[in-house]
């Protein structure tokens, strides 16, 4: 799905569940559109969200529970990311074990796709994934 965004129009709720053939629908609030259902031995939630009103963008997050189920594999994400040309930087020991896949875009863009992953050293698991388009730094 991360392949697919080049603009922030891109990750749109409508546009992402184009790309994603998931239905997804808005929250009681209507402030996110999104789904939430069994995978494997726990449960996940997909949603897509203004982080602020005035945000020109959206945010992407799927977020599976319990972690320890391990129902999203790290290689599934890392592999298909490094191959589509992104980034990858990882947090500092002593921080929450998260790894960062990072593309540039057109007009100083960048699509950052950040991931909640069960340890440092050779991550295997993953708890959550964050989408995000913003201006790129420098």
């Amino acid at each position: 799905m991360a392949k697919s965004f080049e603009t922030r129009a891109d990750m749109a709720a409508v546009h992402v569940a184009q790309v994603s053939g998931f239905e997804v629908t808005p929250d009681s609030q209507g402030r996110r559109t999104g789904l939430q259902g069994a995978l494997g031995g726990g449960h996940y939630e997909f949603a897509v969200w203004k982080p602020y009103a005035r945000h020109p963008g959206h945010t992407i997050e799927l977020t599976v529970r319990p972690s320890e189920a391990c129902d999203l594999s790290f290689k599934s994400l890392h592999d298909p990311l490094v191959a589509a040309g992104f980034g990858v930087t990882k947090s500092a020991v002593g921080f929450k074990p998260t790894v960062y896949f990072e593309r540039a875009l057109a007009d100083g863009l960048g699509l950052y796709v950040v991931v909640s992953t069960d340890k440092h050293d050779d991550p295997r698991c993953v708890s959550r994934v964050r989408l995000e388009m913003e201006p790129r730094d420098g």
